[in-house]
């Protein structure tokens, strides 16, 4: 995995790949690296740069309000290499396995420029819902108790399997970074299995009570986190996570699309679990049914951080983001950051940010008019209904909507972001590109060319009943999704980006961010003063 040796002094050099046993060249660098480094780096084969300096990043428009772990875990100037030694069998059966929730115990390697990271005993398994339909798999990683790469647990390997530019998720992560939200972080990795190159990744952190304890209490113990509550779409009966109001019996929401991914200390039922979700959707219902004007910003800031809402719903609007609150009520969380004030004191947190910025089946051009207010399911959803009819909240959701879009989306700020996440990963997007995948198939069609018919067909247990399409769900877009990823050499990785892309599911960065950005500068000119955001720019 990692090879040392002394490289010529003051002289160039490349690596090469030799047969084994003996000195016959089979394959090598078609480059010279420079001799004589004063500061020697874990260089990979094949790169021909091992930091890339100068990437740059978004600069934050409002400060953190929360306590965060300091962390190395996320470098923006490389891409690290994850390395997992397993059992090849159990590996194997992943793969083949791969509706079925199954774990295998592997050790894992963790190579940066200037690190070596080991850990032993790790869990490692297939990750997301939807994720496990696609060749190029996502996984979850979780490392032994007591145990923390760079003071994170457990962590989602996640695949991009369906975005040939390679960059949507982890511009929406980045951002979410720069609007001073609690939010998982993502960086790229280059991932092996049992030496085997699997390909291109994102490392994100999971929410879970380690994540809790160091986003909220820099990483320090004891910690004593509260509920943690997951929205996961719609159950096939209707039954979805939208924060409507269904009476104060705890089985109702227990039964629907809410999970609890978290417990404080002491909660050991069903009840006492969804007592403070049910006491959240039960005040929510009362403002509902209030004069719009009687509602007071101040009160829900006592409920809920809304400045955390209003920044996830301002990005969901901004991104024609198709799956999360918004469109299907899916992918976010609520989390209860203080539960000894009254009424507790809530956290909301997006999640599964890869429906993205142009990428997905729903009719685009419709959600990037620059009106907020007609965007799908915002005056259908309880939560975003009352922003957007309720004054005080509607004031304070306009702000935080420009503020984003002229402190981070706007081109002169974003365009130079995303060329330089372009320029990191292209060498790697092209490895990624010339890889097999782990597994046959097609596809998002479960069971039809892929391994083990019978046993996926009979007993998959990793996909719940959670079901839910998007508000501005469209076929043909859908169609032309379903072709696109699984053709995924038709669209080049340059063309994903600038276009043109020749696909209604894929739009480029001018359609995706220039377009909406002008809109909603269109849309809303004023009452909302921006000069605070004046100068601007990315930081590199």
């Amino acid at each position: 995995m990692l090879h040392q040796g002394a490289g010529p002094d003051g002289e160039t050099y490349r690596y090469v790949l030799v047969k084994e046993g003996t000195d016959e060249i089979v394959d090598q660098e078609s480059f010279d690296r420079p001799g004589g480094e004063n500061t020697p780096m874990n260089e990979f084969y094949g790169r021909s740069w091992t930091r890339k300096y100068g990437v740059r990043t978004f600069e934050p428009i409002v400060p953190a309000k929360y306590d965060r772990v300091p962390s190395n875990l996320h470098p923006q100037d490389q891409i690290p290499t994850l390395h997992i030694i397993g059992n090849q069998d159990d590996i194997d059966t992943l793969h083949k396995n791969y509706l079925q929730d199954i774990d295998t115990h592997v050790n894992v390697t963790y190579i940066s420029a200037d690190q070596v990271l080991s850990f032993s005993d790790a869990k490692f398994k297939l990750g997301g819902r939807a994720s496990r339909l696609q060749t190029k798999a996502s996984y979850n990683l979780n490392l032994a108790k007591h145990t923390k790469l760079e003071g994170f647990r457990k962590l989602k390997i996640r695949a991009m399997a369906d975005d040939p530019s390679y960059i949507r998720e982890k511009l929406a992560m980045d951002m979410l970074q720069a609007a001073g939200v609690p939010a998982s972080q993502s960086s790229y990795i280059r991932l092996f299995i049992n030496r085997q190159a699997i390909g291109l990744f994102l490392l994100e952190e999971k929410y879970d009570d380690s994540w809790l304890q160091a986003e909220f209490n820099g990483g320090r113990t004891p910690y004593d986190n509260g509920m943690l509550y997951r929205g996961e779409g719609a159950k096939k009966d209707g039954r979805r996570a939208d924060l409507s109001y269904h009476g104060d019996d705890s089985q109702y929401y227990a039964g629907a699309s809410y999970a609890i991914k978290e417990e404080r200390d002491g909660v050991n039922s069903t009840d006492a679990g969804f007592k403070d979700l049910v006491s959240f959707i039960q005040f929510l219902d009362t403002e509902l049914r209030k004069d719009p004007k009687t509602v007071s910003l101040e009160e829900w800031n006592e409920h809920i951080d809304m400045d955390s809402f209003f920044t996830s719903m301002a990005f969901e609007f901004l991104h024609s983001f198709c799956n999360g609150y918004l469109q299907s009520t899916n992918n976010w969380y609520m989390y209860e950051n203080d539960s000894t004030s009254t009424p507790p004191h809530m956290v909301w947190m997006s999640w599964d940010l890869d429906s993205v910025l142009g990428s997905g089946y729903v009719k685009y051009k419709e959600t990037i008019t620059g009106d907020y207010v007609n965007f799908p399911g915002m005056q259908l959803r309880p939560f975003t209904k009352l922003a957007v009819t309720a004054p005080a909240l509607r004031e304070r959701f306009g702000v935080i909507i420009q503020m984003i879009n002229s402190g981070i989306y706007d081109p002169k700020i974003s365009f130079p972001v995303i060329d330089s996440l372009v320029d990191l990963i292209e060498e790697d997007v092209a490895w990624d590109k010339s890889l097999p995948r782990i597994r046959s198939g097609i596809n998002l069609i479960p069971y039809l060319g892929a391994p083990n018919f019978v046993g996926n067909l009979f007993n998959h247990n990793a996909t719940d009943d959670s079901m839910s399409l998007p508000l501005s769900f469209e076929l043909v877009r859908a169609v032309d999704y379903f072709l696109r990823v699984n053709r995924p050499h038709s669209v080049d990785f340059r063309e994903a980006v600038e276009g043109p892309t020749h696909h209604s599911s894929l739009t480029e960065k001018d359609e995706t961010v220039f377009y909406s950005t002008g809109n909603v500068h269109a849309s809303m000119p004023s009452p909302y003063f921006l000069s605070e955001m004046d100068g601007r720019r990315a930081v590199g």
